[in-house]
């Protein structure tokens, strides 16, 4: 059954690649090292996670505003006895017109809500989930958005529960530097197929609301943009005299940044998140474990050491102070658009 599956996509992707006007190809390489050291948390796993992302993909135009996209992304994990980790198909429409874009199908999390906070979605998930299975729908510009999403993450089996995501975002730029910021979702934990009794159907809802200024200075060589607001839950484990939790708390932010350096800070305090993450661990939650507790800083101080339209490399340090202790993480990524680099070097030959 798997080789008839991939027999078909290849087929359905030739057929599409002939008939089409116009195919653009493309290569993607992203690297990842990411060291928690974590070991004085009791909420947060103390781990390092390392590994490549090789992506290669064709853009199959239909018409001026319309394609469709189809790869594959290969994960290979550093150090790995198995060579390749996993395989996350890429198969989209895409419809792109001047203030809207509509994406289809199985789609990469960086096209699409790669811009979430990582109070909701941890950054581990562009690591293991880089991929999207559903819709992506946005209205607006990079400074007035609205958008709405859903994303499939688990088809029910006799062993695995259906999930899936929904969310809602928006932005809406004021007057010249103030901003109004809205990051959502709901996730839908069901049951098994056939249903097992035991099992418990839970929700588990998120939404962060911020407000601020964000303004370009020193000659507009650099941006910052503070901002405050309130961080936000709904979850329930479905049973019969369960009550549901609502967690509230308060939530700003200090991000600096320049085409080399920055730093971004955040402070959360109010009620515990996650209270069922004993339970359920990143089966319900995908958010940032150190929000189970009452209060917690993240300090991230980053240096862009490659910055062009081809390779981009970022080192980071951050600190994160929860539970009455200081931990600290290093953070080194390295995205390079393999296609454009050839490009390049054709160019410059001519």
């Amino acid at each position: 059954m798997k080789r008839l599956l991939q027999a078909s996509v290849f087929f359905v992707f030739i057929h599409f690649s002939i008939s089409a006007q116009k195919v653009n190809w493309g290569v993607d390489f992203n690297y990842f090292f990411d060291n928690t050291e974590f070991a004085k948390s009791k909420l947060v796993k103390d781990q390092t996670m390392s590994g490549v992302h090789f992506v290669p993909k064709l853009d199959i135009s239909i018409d001026t505003t319309q394609s469709i996209v189809a790869g594959i992304d290969i994960l290979m994990l550093s150090g790995a006895t198995k060579r390749f980790q996993d395989f996350f198909p890429i198969a989209y429409f895409q419809l792109k017109k001047t203030n809207q874009q509509l994406l289809i199908g199985s789609f990469p999390r960086s096209k699409s809500i790669s811009y979430y906070s990582d109070f909701l979605f941890a950054d581990s998930i562009q690591y293991f989930r880089p991929n999207l299975h559903g819709i992506f729908w946005n209205i607006g510009n990079t400074k007035n958005y609205f958008n709405i999403w859903l994303d499939w993450t688990g088809r029910d089996t006799e062993i695995d529960r259906e999930t899936f995501y929904a969310g809602i975002s928006s932005h809406s730029q004021i007057a010249k530097i103030f901003f109004v910021d809205f990051q959502s979702y709901l996730f839908h934990f069901a049951n098994t197929n056939p249903r097992k009794p035991l099992n418990k159907l839970c929700d588990n809802a998120q939404a962060l609301l911020m407000a601020g200024i964000d303004s370009e200075v020193f000659n507009n060589k650099a941006n910052i943009n503070l901002s405050a607001g309130l961080f936000g839950g709904y979850e329930r484990e479905r049973t019969p005299n369960s009550v549901a939790n609502l967690p509230l708390g308060f939530v700003s932010e200090l991000k600096f940044d320049t085409k080399y350096v920055g730093v971004n800070m955040k402070v959360y305090t109010g009620s515990p998140h996650f209270i069922f993450y004993s339970k359920y661990g990143n089966q319900l939650y995908w958010g940032n474990p150190f929000l189970r507790s009452k209060s917690y800083m993240e300090n991230k101080v980053f240096l862009r050491f490659l910055n062009s339209e081809y390779i981009q490399g970022n080192v980071a340090l951050k600190f994160h102070i929860s539970e009455g202790q200081f931990m600290h993480e290093q953070v080194l990524t390295l995205n390079a658009s393999i296609d454009k680099l050839i490009s390049k070097k054709r160019f410059e030959h001519l």
